[in-house]
């Protein structure tokens, strides 16, 4: 958790340095960061929600809403990922700053910050959500049918029927985002 709020930071002190010559940004952007990391270090981190909040009609609708926002960087995102991994060697601190270093990382945090906006979702909900939805949806497509059986028991077991019920009406919906996201992630056009 506070490494997502340590990249959501160093995304937007990025952002905020707009106006300061190429030399100073990372500088200045690497400063800010630290200053606001070590604000947000004493700031309680908000409580998750619980997944029986979360799991609901609307919020399944508007957790949607932003990954079809987000489905325009996925691109972006992988790349910047990769590339920081690669010049990293799978370091973790390594990795960090090569990603707080790169120019992708400024375009991907206004796209989430307005995908956010639009979804009406915080970022705690969208990283809560996903956690949810990911493992339901790719439980639920991929397999034989006795593997979809199993991942729909499984979900049921963990959240309750209800749950269960909501994540099916709006199965084909995920379906789709999941195919787009692993196109844009992968380059392929639909």
């Amino acid at each position: 958790m506070n490494r997502l709020i340590l990249a959501s930071i160093t995304l937007l002190a990025l952002a905020c340095n707009r106006s300061a010559g190429p030399s100073d940004t990372l500088s200045a952007a690497a400063e800010n960061a630290k200053k606001l990391a070590q604000n947000a270090a004493s700031v309680a981190a908000p409580k998750p929600v619980e997944p029986k909040d979360l799991i609901t009609d609307d919020k399944i609708g508007r957790y949607i809403i932003y990954q079809k926002e987000m489905s325009s960087v996925t691109g972006l995102v992988m790349g910047a990922a990769v590339g920081a991994f690669t010049k990293s060697g799978g370091n973790q601190k390594g990795f960090e700053k090569e990603l707080s270093g790169d120019e992708r990382t400024k375009k991907i945090g206004e796209v989430s910050a307005a995908a956010l906006a639009k979804s009406g979702l915080t970022q705690m909900e969208v990283s809560q959500l996903a956690q949810i939805i990911t493992p339901y949806t790719t439980g639920v497509t991929i397999g034989d049918a006795e593997m979809k059986k199993k991942a729909r028991e499984e979900f049921t077991t963990k959240f309750g029927p209800a749950a269960l019920a909501v994540m099916e009406k709006r199965l084909s919906e995920l379906e789709k985002l999941q195919d787009e996201m692993l196109g844009a992630a992968f380059g392929k056009k639909k």
